[in-house]
């Protein structure tokens, strides 16, 4: 019966430590923004953008709609995750309409990780290492002209697998502790 106890014990932290594991590879999802419109707040995946401007356009970098940070003294939308911290990958991004000084500037927490500067017509993609968000990542356009942003690519934050790991070890400890008292 002790012995049916270690071995369940075992197999269950086990279990846990192959589904941490299995998290340490999360793949990276794809905000796309569907064919959505209007401005508000919006929700895709578990993200969700305040203050967002959400059309359909040619002018889409991805096709479909996209967030759009129109011209003037300044626009932005902020991104959060409901589940907290998550990682930024990158983004696809076109300029269009420009005047003087179009940019936008991608702010992570605290402070811009990027800022891009371009001309009219200028369609790219941001690709980054994964960079962790732990509020929010903010998408702020300085003015001038219009930008487009489309396919934000993000991931969750995995977890360790350690946690299944280190109960598996106290089950085992456990298990030795009573046999050697029996």
């Amino acid at each position: 019966m002790k012995q049916t106890a270690l071995i369940s014990a075992l197999l269950a932290g086990l279990s846990l430590s192959a589904t941490g594991a299995s998290a340490l590879t999360v793949p990276s999802e794809t905000i796309d923004f569907g064919t959505s419109a209007g401005t508000g707040s919006y929700t895709e995946d578990g993200f969700t953008f305040d203050s967002a401007n959400l059309n359909e356009s040619s002018n889409c970098p991805g096709g479909g709609a996209c967030l759009m940070l129109n011209n003037g003294a300044y626009s932005d939308a902020a991104m959060t995750s409901a589940d907290g911290a998550f990682y930024f990958h990158g983004l696809s991004y076109a300029f269009n309409s420009a005047g003087g000084g179009n940019s936008f500037t991608v702010f992570a927490d605290v402070g811009p990780l990027i800022t891009i500067y371009a001309a009219d017509g200028l369609t790219g993609t941001l690709s980054l290492s994964p960079t962790l968000i732990s509020v929010q990542l903010s998408l702020s356009h300085g003015g001038g002209g219009n930008v487009r942003i489309d396919d934000i690519m993000v991931s969750g934050v995995p977890l360790p697998a350690a946690g299944g790991m280190l109960l598996a070890g106290v089950g085992l400890l456990a298990g030795l502790r009573r046999r050697k008292g029996a």
